[in-house]
């Protein structure tokens, strides 16, 4: 039996990125590199590497390298989901973030 698509839930359309982030994950305190994967309006996908110990409700707070990837230089965001099953090639964590 064949399934239907499921309903697109964004509000914004998202853009692919390729954008360098630095994530100042608020729980632990500490730094980690990131690469954007996609970014919208409300929000983005990052690939986070295996050691950021994320999780759905944590504020990080972001930077970019390059301050139009963001539309401005440091931008807070809670963490939405953590995708710890799609490692991604580099064995990072892929985490959606919502810009606040």
């Amino acid at each position: 039996m064949v399934q239907p698509l499921p309903t697109e839930r964004r509000r914004h359309p998202r853009q692919a990125s390729q954008a360098s982030l630095t994530l100042h994950h608020a729980a632990s305190q500490r730094d980690f590199p990131a690469r954007c994967l996609d970014v919208s309006d409300g929000g983005l996908l990052a690939a986070v590497p295996l050691t950021m110990p994320v999780r759905v409700g944590q504020e990080v707070e972001m930077s970019a390298f390059d301050s139009q990837a963001l539309g401005e230089p440091a931008r807070r965001a809670v963490v939405v989901r953590v995708e710890r099953e799609r490692l991604l090639r580099q064995g990072q964590l892929a985490v959606a973030l919502s810009f606040y």
